[in-house]
């Protein structure tokens, strides 16, 4: 395994200056590449990056998954509000009128927009009176003339060209009453609200998952911070499940508690993210919790600065953990010497783990998280620059990321790794299949690429599109977040 040296092709005008040195993790800003090499002393022009389409507004929506049927799970981290959106119906009707419907609408926008039908999805069907000249609808009526006194209203959207119609139709007749070609495409609906503690910027709620049993058992997941009665300055990380019941999350129940309170001094370094492997088990990344004096992410008897494997039932550790059977270990610790892992996401075919690890100011790096394996922390905590990021304990990253013109080893080279997603890119042909890692700071969504078999070896790495949180991939489409909301990224908008 290699690290293989890169420079991204992007380029950032005047970014370095406002680059912030604190050790937090929020604002730890990681790199983009490799090892660069000693190039960049050029001219550097602040690229235009493609924007996607916005999907559904929501304020800070830290993580966010789908569901089998298409709805789309979502937290924002500081209103203590989990919400659903549904971007496609992700059902199909058994009334034969509603299918007439559904055809006659997806036929008039096939010939609207040249859109196979076959790559359309419904958002939404509606059964519903329509007054005379559509009056009352607040929509765009102006093909609306006849008198329809029932029907239904059909919302019809092709998410790869970031575009919906909404359409009326009744006895074979069908009338477009408006095209959306940008904006919001979807809307949400409150599912569950819960007491969060949103001091600092790592607190709230933090990570969402969607059990793999989902079609039978209805479980959602999530990771949070919470207030401590009579504790104004700690709070305390959970693990809830609850179940969904028509769209209302029910019978919330705590399945991890004894996770160690967050730093009273600063509310950082939390974490994390909550994933389903391939293997049916929940994993959990946590963070160090701000506490670098106490070496707790090489502390194997503590949760911090590890990435934990769970049963989902009731959280306990998962059979087959790398220290299930030593003594005074926490038998759910999977991974560790992590300092402040935000996200993870697993291969499709090698079921291993890619997880990126934000430094303080530099060295951040992308692990390849393999069983009981350590990751450096706290001996790599470098608040100080090293000849190199690599070396410095425990398994060295398969990738570092830096901005242009910086070494990673230098302070203000990093780039705050956030969210990460596997992407098998058969929707996007400009694409190959690659790790996306969405860059906090400076809102970058970058496509890494890896040598097969192993998947172990960077080949290349580009800047994709802007994105500010977290990236998700469902099926075969790129969805990211940024603070004002959830977008969904179509093919074209990557075309040169």
């Amino acid at each position: 395994m290699r690290l293989h040296a890169l420079v991204t092709t992007a380029l950032f005008a005047g970014v370095l200056a406002l680059v912030s040195l604190a050790c937090s993790g929020d604002t730890d800003t990681p790199p983009s590449t490799g090892e660069p090499t000693a190039s960049a002393t050029s001219t550097q022009v602040e690229p235009t990056l493609p924007v996607g389409t916005l999907l559904v507004e929501a304020s800070q929506p830290v993580a966010f998954a789908f569901t089998p049927d298409g709805r789309l799970f979502f937290t924002e981290r500081t209103t203590g509000e989990i919400r659903i959106a549904r971007p496609t119906s992700g059902q199909t009707p058994t009334d034969p009128q509603v299918q007439q419907a559904i055809d006659l609408a997806k036929a008039d926008y096939g010939q609207v927009t040249g859109v196979d039908i076959a790559d359309m999805d419904v958002v939404s069907w509606t059964a519903r009176e329509w007054p005379d000249a559509c009056l009352g609808l607040g929509e765009a009526g102006e093909v609306c003339t006849e008198v329809i006194t029932l029907g239904y209203r059909i919302v019809v959207s092709v998410i790869d060209s970031a575009g919906a119609a909404v359409y009326r139709t009744d006895e074979g007749s069908v009338a477009r009453l408006e095209t959306i070609r940008a904006g919001t495409i979807g809307t949400s609906d409150l599912f569950a609200a819960v007491d969060v503690f949103p001091g600092g910027p790592e607190c709230g709620l933090l990570g969402i998952a969607v059990d793999p049993d989902f079609e039978t058992n209805g479980y959602i997941y999530v990771y949070l911070t919470q207030p401590i009665p009579g504790d104004d300055v700690r709070s305390q990380p959970r693990v809830i499940r609850y179940t969904d019941v028509n769209g209302e999350g029910t019978e919330p129940t705590v399945i991890v508690e004894d996770l160690p309170t967050t730093n009273p001094a600063i509310c950082g370094h939390v974490g994390g993210n909550l994933h389903f492997g391939q293997d049916g088990y929940l994993y959990l990344s946590l963070g160090n919790n701000e506490r670098t004096e106490d070496a707790v992410a090489a502390d194997l008897s503590s949760p911090l600065g590890k990435i934990l494997r769970l049963n989902k039932e009731d959280g306990s550790a998962a059979p087959g953990n790398p220290f299930e059977n030593d003594p005074g270990v926490d038998p759910r610790v999977f991974a560790y010497g992590l300092r402040n892992t935000y996200d993870f996401a697993f291969h499709p075919t090698t079921g291993e783990i890619y997880a990126p690890d934000n430094g303080p100011g530099n060295c951040d790096e992308l692990n390849l998280i393999r069983a009981g394996s350590d990751y450096g922390v706290p001996g790599s905590l470098r608040i100080r620059e090293p000849e190199s990021c690599l070396g410095l304990g425990g398994t060295d990253p398969i990738h570092l990321f830096t901005r242009v013109g910086r070494r990673p080893e230098q302070l203000a080279s990093n780039m705050a790794p956030a969210g990460v997603a596997y992407l098998e890119a058969d929707r996007y042909p400009t694409l190959a299949d690659g790790l996306l890692v969405c860059l906090f700071n400076p809102d970058i969504l970058q496509l890494i690429e890896f040598a097969a078999p192993e998947f172990d070896t960077v080949l290349r790495v580009t800047d994709i599109a802007d994105c500010e949180i977290n990236v998700e991939v469902w099926e075969g489409r790129i969805y990211y977040s940024r603070s004002d909301g959830i977008y969904v990224l179509p093919p074209e908008a990557l075309v040169p």
